[in-house]
């Protein structure tokens, strides 16, 4: 990716987070036990009851900051993408050939049949 095409996803972004602040001045949310539970079980996390009641609370509190922020007026002020003034030093991206498969096999820590082991991260199931 350019720097161009970096900028360029900036500019999409930033006009995103305006659409986004100006949806949430309109809306009133508030996050059930259900909802919580539901982004738990898409994310395979497990959680006690009392985990997902205070979950449930902080969620609660995050959307109500965020109307907050929505509240304050920002017209006029620059926008700030980096609180140092820099420029972000790009190298060229260029791919690294290992001299040998045993090399780069070497460092791994589970292998099967001369491949990665990776762990599964995604069940399959007919039935989800």
């Amino acid at each position: 990716m350019t720097k161009e095409d970096l900028l360029i996803e900036l500019e999409t972004l930033k006009s995103n987070i305006k659409e986004y602040v100006e949806y949430l001045k309109n809306v009133d949310f508030e996050p059930t036990k259900d909802e919580i539970n539901h982004v738990a079980a898409l994310s395979r996390l497990e959680f006690g009851e009392d985990e997902i009641d205070k979950f449930t609370e902080q969620m609660g509190d995050i959307i109500n900051m965020a109307h907050q922020l929505a509240e304050v007026d920002t017209e006029g002020v620059p926008e700030t993408v980096q609180v140092v003034d820099r420029e972000t030093d790009f190298r060229e991206d260029k791919p690294e050939h290992w001299e040998s498969r045993a090399e780069l096999m070497k460092n791994v820590p589970e292998k099967a049949d001369g491949f990665i082991k990776v762990p599964v991260i995604i069940d399959k199931d007919d039935n989800e």
